[in-house]
């Protein structure tokens, strides 16, 4: 009788002895051997598998780390270079007007001038206020109400002397007449017609500069301006004025 393998000898002993000293029947004791071997080929390539899965995982997931957009694998991304400074360009500068020194006054000295004009201007006007959002502007209220639009503003001088006050007469201030300060100031003072409403202006240069004081009328109420010439020329001449009038910044 032929030697039986091992395994098929020990599933024999464990049949028999499972049948109670009984012969298995022919061919079991193969088929359960072979179907052993079969289970155990299945599970050795199940974990080679796993394996081979757990590896590809890995590997994937190298590869997404280093990859650029769009899955590719690439070098990375260097952050773009700053855009260079812009450089230092002057810009265009320009000859200041009244109105570029008067705003450059800050509120305290805007209400200096406003008192100093209400005083020296009174009784023909009984209040002087600032005009907000117009740094060279004031409103005067008369006895009955009436606001009468005031200009203080001061710009630098021109060159060269004048042979008289009105050498360059604005017409839009109306006519022109030359008039002389106690102190040899010379004045220009402008009177004309604004809607048939009377307005008067003066016109001086002191030092480096040149103020002009200016009273309209009030459209609204048909009044016109309430101050003549000689007090006109009073107020310029009062001292309180040309402390008021300096260029700010030291323009």
């Amino acid at each position: 009788m032929r030697e039986l393998p091992r395994d098929e000898s020990l599933v024999r002993g464990a049949m028999v002895r499972a049948m109670d000293g009984l012969a298995p029947p022919a061919g079991l004791v193969h088929g359960a051997i072979e179907l052993a071997r079969r289970r155990r080929k299945r599970a050795r390539a199940a974990g080679l598998g796993a394996g081979l899965c757990v590896a590809a995982a890995a590997a994937t997931a190298a590869l997404a780390l280093t990859a650029g957009p769009g899955g590719a694998a690439g070098p990375p991304a260097t952050p773009p270079a700053a855009p260079p400074a812009p450089s230092a360009v002057p810009s265009a500068s320009r000859t200041p007007d009244s109105a570029d020194f008067a705003s450059r006054w800050d509120e305290d000295h805007r209400w200096q001038i406003a008192v100093t004009l209400r005083e020296l201007l009174a009784p023909a006007v009984a209040d002087v206020t600032p005009v907000e959002g117009e740094d060279f502007r004031y409103d005067g209220e008369g006895q009955g109400g009436e606001v009468f639009p005031i200009t203080f503003s001061v710009r630098p001088a021109g060159d060269g002397p004048e042979a008289s006050p009105c050498e360059r007469a604005d017409s839009d201030l109306g006519a022109c007449a030359s008039h002389m300060l106690a102190d040899g100031t010379p004045v220009a003072v402008y009177t004309g017609q604004s809607d048939g409403l009377s307005r008067i202006a003066a016109l001086l240069r002191f030092g480096g500069e040149e103020l002009l004081v200016e009273v309209r009328p009030d459209a609204g109420s048909r009044t016109s301006a309430p101050v003549t010439t000689a007090h006109l020329l009073d107020v310029v001449a009062d001292p309180r004025i040309r402390p008021l009038a300096t260029l700010p910044d030291g323009g």
